[in-house]
């Protein structure tokens, strides 16, 4: 007569068996996907910034939508714009004293035709060394006047919302749907910290930057047709029409 075996209640690890693997049901890592980033060692978008244009020699336009503009984050960038012809800023919230002061010199200028630029050009560098800057900032703040009366660079505020997006916009000559640009977006404002220029004080980011091709630019391109139509920004903490 069949008998049915028990099984055995002894532990297989008393028995002389391996004990079975427990399963591990945690999600596997997920690997860092190379269009994103966050500014940790050499990830930082100054970096980013930097192998887009120097990847890319035909880009003509360079658009940035920010909460806060700060001269510490353009000096950073300005060295990759030389070939860049149009560049345009449009700012939600707050610039800084300097960008916002020269800003306003550089469009003084532009309202007087009949005065020369070299001769505006020593009235601001004595005015500027008279400031006791830095020279690296006095050479910012000069290749930044001459950016805004050559028309390279316009820096608007939105005329009625306080924007807190941070989105830049790389578009190539003959940009269309078959020759996309770039579009980098996350946490990071135009600041040296923002954009990891400044290692003791980079700005940690949550969430992680992106980058990537972008077939439009619809959204930005109407929020920076309705601010850089409207209000110049002519000091500190605002805008004047």
């Amino acid at each position: 007569m069949a008998t049915t075996a028990k099984p055995s209640t002894t532990p297989a690890s008393q028995l002389g068996c391996p004990a079975p693997l427990a399963r591990d049901h945690s999600p596997a890592p997920r690997t860092a996907s190379p269009r994103s980033f966050t500014n940790h060692g050499d990830q930082t978008l100054l970096n980013k910034f930097q192998g887009v244009f120097e990847s890319n020699a035909d880009i003509e336009w360079f658009d940035a939508l920010v909460g806060f503009l700060r001269a510490s984050g353009y000096f950073a960038i300005r060295p990759f714009l030389g070939n860049v012809p149009r560049i345009r800023i449009l700012v939600g919230i707050n610039v800084d004293a300097i960008m916002a002061d020269y800003h306003r010199r550089g469009l003084l200028f532009l309202a007087d035709p009949p005065k020369a630029l070299e001769e505006f050009k020593n009235d601001l560098r004595k005015d500027i060394q008279g400031a006791a800057y830095r020279r690296d900032i006095e050479s910012g703040i000069l290749q930044f006047v001459e950016d805004v009366v050559s028309r390279k660079i316009s820096i608007r505020a939105h005329p009625t919302k306080r924007l807190h997006a941070k989105i830049y916009i790389f578009r190539p000559r003959g940009f269309n749907e078959h020759k996309p640009g770039a579009v980098i977006t996350g946490s990071s404002n135009l600041s040296a910290a923002g954009i990891g220029a400044d290692e003791q004080a980079r700005a940690p980011h949550p969430v992680p930057l992106g980058c990537g091709c972008s077939f439009g630019t619809d959204e930005p391109n109407i929020a920076l047709r309705k601010g850089m139509n409207h209000a110049l920004v002519t000091e500190n903490n605002g805008a004047r029409r």
